[in-house]
């Protein structure tokens, strides 16, 4: 009755625990924080002095943890991370081909 009346599924309580807020807010100051020390870090490797949505993108990029975190969102400006395969940066050997030299008739 409930999920068709009200269009739900399963259960829901409209109540939380009093420590559900506190533990919340924590754990939005430590992500945040987190993430302005690696694009403060991010900034200083590339000399600048602002953290923008370009080294807040870096940073999370370079991050495992962020990275999954953030794995689908899409930040304004942020840019798109740089990567290049392997493959396209390897540097090509040049083979030696034995060249088809005609044989000199000798008369």
């Amino acid at each position: 009755y409930q999920r068709r009346v009200h269009g739900r599924r399963g259960s829901f309580h409209k109540r939380i625990g009093a420590g559900a807020p506190v533990y919340m807010a924590a754990v939005l100051e430590y992500v945040t924080a987190e993430l302005m020390e690696l694009a403060a870090n991010a900034a200083k490797e590339n000399k600048k002095n602002r953290i923008t949505p370009r080294t807040i993108q870096l940073a999370v990029a370079n991050d495992a943890e962020l990275g999954g975190l953030f794995q689908n969102v899409t930040l304004a400006s942020g840019g798109v991370v740089p990567n290049l395969r392997s493959a396209l940066t390897e540097k090509k050997t040049k083979s030696k081909r034995k060249g088809t030299k005609k044989a000199k008739k000798s008369a």
